[in-house]
């Protein structure tokens, strides 16, 4: 479980970094655009593969019972939350350096609580049965 946290924290922070690039590439050809338009879709696609392998490997962990499983969706919101309003919350302090110390700090508590709930969403969504149809289970449409 450690390793997939390590692993989702590091993949979300390398597609966080594409995506920060992204915003300043120039868009005044064609070729800009298409070069734009192509980081974003590998972005897109990074953070599905991330998604789709936690998802994989949450699969032996399922949540028990429905409550934990809104316990999890809510604790993915609330480590949204909280990483919003400590990255904004600005303490008092006099110096540059305890003022840079407090900001590492604050952002990194605040990335590590909302990549656990990003790892707690995972595993909700891991648990989810996908529907067969009638048709992908062998069985007639027409009876």
């Amino acid at each position: 479980m450690i390793r997939l946290f390590a692993e989702q924290a590091v993949g979300i922070a390398l597609i966080l970094g594409l995506l920060y690039y992204w915003t300043g590439l120039p868009e005044g050809s064609v070729g800009e655009l298409a070069a734009s338009s192509m980081l974003l879709l590998a972005s897109l696609a990074g953070l599905a593969f991330l998604s789709w392998r936690g998802v994989q490997r949450l699969r032996q962990f399922p949540p028990r019972g429905w409550f934990q499983a809104v316990a999890l969706v809510g604790f993915f919101l609330a480590g949204l939350a909280f990483a919003y309003w400590i990255a904004w919350w600005i303490p008092a302090l006099s110096s540059l350096t305890a003022q840079t110390a407090s900001m590492v700090l604050r952002f990194g508590a605040g990335y590590f609580v909302a990549v656990a709930g990003w790892v707690g969403l995972l595993r909700v969504l891991a648990s989810l049965k996908p529907q067969t149809s009638r048709a992908a289970a062998g069985a007639p449409l027409v009876q």
